[in-house]
């Protein structure tokens, strides 16, 4: 599967719209969707729909549409072929009412605005290429296994709640900019990259009272150097990352 909001939404999308409530059922949207997309989420004993997951499922859709929307309105792409049907699905989506009966809900879901999505997918696919040849991808890898194992080694840990929930945001932000880079560009990592160092500086006080009791700290430091050369491209962020990341981790004075 094709790693994109518009794929995904897509997917989803499909497999809602193909599923068929027992005749006279009056199934909700609440149901329809529980049931549809029962595989994604927990189930419960009895083999019913779980009543959360499918409330996850429909911000699931909301968040995606907003992402695809987000990501058209900043290309010029073809009004009728790509924004329009994405515009009718959005107000379809916001407009979801898990309460209301679900043959309403999915006469405003037309399922050739959901095809649409395929277009939008490879529109995706195509900047996900040109940006992938930007970056030394084993370098990416070997962030991405960074990120994850920290993350674990930080829920795992037991410093103080404070720095716990600290570490794992900003290890947060930066897993979500590795996600949306392939169609998102250098932004992405230039943004989470300004996020971290802004947080680490508000924080920094903090982190150096409990450092030489939890590695993770230095770890995290490592992490944000990693980050940093991965987009070290960029000369803009070198000129405002650099002497703020080494600051951070322990040289020279602060940064003016």
């Amino acid at each position: 599967m094709p790693d994109n909001p518009a794929y995904r939404l897509h997917w989803l999308l499909e497999k809602l719209l193909a599923y068929k409530a027992l005749p006279l059922s009056g199934d909700t949207t609440r149901q329809a969707i529980g049931h549809a997309l029962l595989s994604r989420g927990p189930q419960i004993l009895d083999g019913d729909y779980d009543e959360d997951s499918a409330l996850y499922d429909v911000f699931e859709l909301q968040q995606l549409i907003h992402e695809i929307l987000a990501w058209i309105k900043v290309r010029d792409f073809d009004h009728e072929l790509f924004k329009r049907p994405v515009e009718r699905l959005w107000a379809g989506i916001m407009g979801i009412d898990p309460g209301s009966p679900w043959e309403s809900t999915k006469k405003k879901l037309d399922p050739a605005d959901v095809r649409s999505l395929l277009y939008l997918s490879h529109e995706f696919d195509k900047e996900s290429k040109r940006n992938a040849q930007l970056l030394d991808q084993e370098e990416m890898t070997d962030l991405v296994t960074e990120v994850d194992a920290l993350y674990e080694a930080v829920q795992a840990s037991d410093m103080p709640e404070d720095v716990k929930t600290f570490i794992l945001e900003q290890l947060a932000v930066i897993k979500h900019a590795i996600r949306v880079y392939p169609y998102e560009g250098y932004d992405s990592l230039r943004q989470a990259l300004q996020q971290n160092i802004g947080a680490m500086l508000l924080f920094k006080e903090r982190l150096d009272e409990v450092s030489d009791d939890y590695a993770e700290v230095g770890r995290l430091k490592v992490v944000m150097r990693h980050l940093s050369n991965v987009v070290s491209k960029a000369a803009d962020v070198i000129s405002i990352a650099q002497p703020v990341i080494t600051y951070l981790l322990g040289g020279g004075q602060p940064p003016k």
